[in-house]
């Protein structure tokens, strides 16, 4: 009975598109422009502490609801947490998390919530790269049969074969993370 509410509630989720970033904030100091001789070090007036955080953000781009959590440094289990409360933040809706391909956003120890499907973009290449095959990782096409909410068709039936496989699961909750080809 758990298994076909669980796949139920799948099916009734609401689809959201979210893009997600961290970005560094922080003092340093400013020394300017001083002369001096080949390898040697300007003294300057004075040293700032430094000082920084970091911010973790995710927006949908449709609607520009967003959630932000600021840490103090970027590794796995800063991510987590910040994937565990994004999790409680949205919980009544499927959330597709466009995220960078960042060493901590595929740890071995992060556990995916089930209502978030990471989806992890191409690398960005420049125009003159096309005729060598890269695809660009923005989507041209403004047709409404190929896009949904941000999201291109080519992922639907990705969402759709995750929703089939968490109603079919018996919890594993490492699942949820989608590699774009």
């Amino acid at each position: 009975m758990s298994q076909y509410y669980r796949q139920v509630r799948q099916d009734e989720r609401p689809i959201r598109y979210f893009a997600q970033d961290e970005s560094r904030f922080g003092l340093h100091t400013l020394i300017g422009r001083l002369i001096t001789a080949v390898g040697v070090k300007p003294i300057g007036a004075w040293q700032w502490i430094f000082k920084a955080f970091w911010l973790y953000g995710a927006v949908e781009p449709t609607t520009g609801e967003s959630f932000f959590l600021q840490f103090s440094h970027v590794d796995t289990a800063c991510y987590q947490w910040f994937l565990d409360e994004f999790s409680k933040a949205y919980p009544d809706s499927l959330n597709i998390l466009q995220v960078d391909n960042g060493r901590f956003h595929k740890g071995k120890d992060l556990i995916v919530p089930e209502n978030i499907i990471a989806v992890f973009c191409r690398m960005r290449y420049g125009q003159n790269n096309r005729e060598q095959g890269f695809e660009p990782l923005v989507c041209t096409s403004q047709e409404p049969e190929t896009l949904y909410l941000g999201v291109s068709t080519a992922l639907l039936p990705r969402v759709k074969s995750y929703r089939a496989f968490m109603g079919t699961s018996q919890g594993g909750s490492q699942v949820g993370c989608v590699q774009n080809a």
